[in-house]
């Protein structure tokens, strides 16, 4: 009986309230739910690849995000979005759109772009910073605080993923869909 309810309610499992802990449920839900999109995460990235960008980009990534790129370092490029078609840049994509959003800056604050919407708006992290996740609209440029960090955003998206807040539609794309946009 608890496998019945487990397979048609998506129960959550126990998490441990870390990025890493996070990492592991989403994988997990997609193992059981939409297993030819786990392929989209990449490798991790390594000390190294994060300590080459702060330096190229002259950032300091905040804690719980570097701990994001230590387990996977972004998405493929042919994603169409883990996070409800929010696609994880890779670090190499960062940088790309790091520049892009500078570009776009009167501020003096160096903004380290994470998630890239299909529209073109960006969650980022500002240099150095506590890690808040702020929102850009490329059309209407911003600065709304949307979590109090990474692992924060994590675990939001864990608790709406396994609520049923997103979907996996098969043969239409190769991300999860926000059910609210549907």
């Amino acid at each position: 009986m608890k496998n019945f309810f487990e397979k048609f309610f998506n129960k959550a499992p126990s998490i441990e309230d870390s990025v890493s802990g996070y990492f592991q449920a989403i994988r997990s839900w997609l193992e059981k739910n939409a297993s030819s999109i786990k392929k989209n995460l990449n490798d991790a990235a390594s000390e190294t690849d994060i300590s080459r960008i702060e330096s190229e980009l002259k950032i300091v990534i905040p804690e719980k995000v570097r701990e994001a790129y230590l387990i996977h370092n972004g998405e493929k490029t042919d994603s169409d979005g883990l996070f409800g078609l929010w696609r994880w840049l890779s670090l190499g994509e960062m940088k790309v759109e790091f520049h892009k959003l500078q570009d776009d800056s009167d501020s003096n604050v160096a903004r380290i772009p994470l998630l890239l919407s299909p529209g073109g708006d960006i969650l980022y992290v500002e240099s150095g910073s506590s890690g808040e996740i702020v929102e850009w609209w490329h059309e209407r440029p911003s600065r709304d605080v949307k979590h109090s960090d990474f692992q924060a955003y994590l675990k939001w998206f864990v608790a709406k993923l396994y609520e049923g807040g997103y979907v996996y539609l098969p043969g239409e794309m190769a991300g999860l869909v926000d059910k609210s946009e549907l």
